[in-house]
């Protein structure tokens, strides 16, 4: 996209964060709490089974508002940015400020093999034959989430890591706002269970669905997608070369997963906050033409489970970004 597109869309956006929208998702997550809770208290499977559902549902909410938080798009007030994205943390089962150091990483490398975090390691088990390769195919066509639970584990890892594989006092720093992090997420679930309000089998329940949502929702958006090998990195304006967008009816994304599935678009606004982005849809739609990447609904993920997973996942390089491209 060029710089005067780019430039001329943005000042059609308002990205001035509202608090009001995030706390009406935390009072829609919270009444979803409640109507789960009583649902399990009937004893029926059936009402057991739609419980799991929304905690499901919850959790993918959650997501969204951490996500948000990653970009401080929450609140102006850096506290109320900061609670909100724990809250959505512990509902998600991730920590906040790990996931934001990974999260911007991502932003900043996207499509890159070597940088960025969210492909980098999965790619390289995708390229290597091998017992991880073979694992991986065998849970893609079962519809088993290792991956999202391997991305899981890496995410709660990640600031121990930071101690060991980077001395750097700067890098220490991180970590230890990382431990942090988990410490309050973790307090935030120790209330959660000291309330009794669901036991163990049911959340465990709810993470196997709520892992597969995020695969299903998530990895459309860069993999199967070109990437680049090099030390290179697209600009903000050109990072619809190495995202996709996932198109819903209106209500169902917001209220699934705070419209994360307009992935082009919050790529290209990054701080543009999740209600504003179907608008910017349209917008961005228009000036790419062909060049706007789109499946529709759970579309990619439904052909592409029929695939040998790691087939599905890699993507063609690309040859890095000229110098106009980057700066236009």
């Amino acid at each position: 996209m060029h710089s005067t597109t780019y430039k001329a869309i943005a000042s059609q956006l308002n990205f001035q964060p509202r608090l009001r929208a995030n706390l009406l998702i935390l009072l829609w997550d919270m009444a979803l709490l409640y109507a789960a809770h009583r649902l399990i208290d009937a004893g029926r499977w059936h009402f057991s089974a739609l419980a799991v559902a929304i905690l499901a549902i919850v959790a993918m909410n959650g997501f969204g508002l951490m996500h948000e938080g990653a970009h401080r798009t929450l609140s102006r007030n850096r506290w109320l940015n900061f609670l909100l994205a724990h809250i959505g943390g512990a509902l998600s089962w991730l920590p906040p400020i790990p996931y934001q150091q990974g999260h911007l990483e991502h932003h900043r490398w996207a499509g890159n093999r070597k940088h960025d975090p969210v492909i980098n390691r999965l790619y390289d088990i995708c390229e290597r034959p091998g017992f991880l390769r073979s694992f991986l195919k065998v849970c893609w066509g079962l519809w088993v989430p290792v991956i999202a639970f391997g991305q899981l584990l890496v995410l709660w890892t990640y600031p121990v890591s930071q101690f060991v594989i980077r001395p750097a006092s700067r890098d220490r720093k991180k970590a230890i706002q990382g431990l942090f992090s988990e410490a309050v997420t973790v307090c935030l679930w120790v209330a959660i269970l000291k309330l009794g309000a669901f036991d163990l089998m049911h959340l465990g329940c709810a993470l196997y669905f709520y892992l597969l949502l995020t695969e299903t929702l998530s990895f459309p958006h860069h993999h199967g997608m070109a990437t680049l090998s090099h030390d290179h990195r697209w600009g903000a304006q050109d990072q619809h070369q190495v995202t996709r967008s996932c198109y819903f009816p209106k209500g169902v994304s917001e209220l699934l997963c705070l419209n994360f599935n307009f992935h082009v678009e919050h790529h290209l606004f990054p701080t543009l906050p999740w209600w504003r982005l179907r608008e910017a849809r349209t917008r961005i739609r228009e000036a790419l033409k062909e060049e706007y990447t789109e499946c529709i609904g759970f579309g990619w993920d439904r052909e592409n489970r029929k695939k040998d997973g790691p087939s599905a996942i890699l993507g063609a390089n690309l040859s890095p970004p000229s110098t106009k491209s980057s700066a236009a």
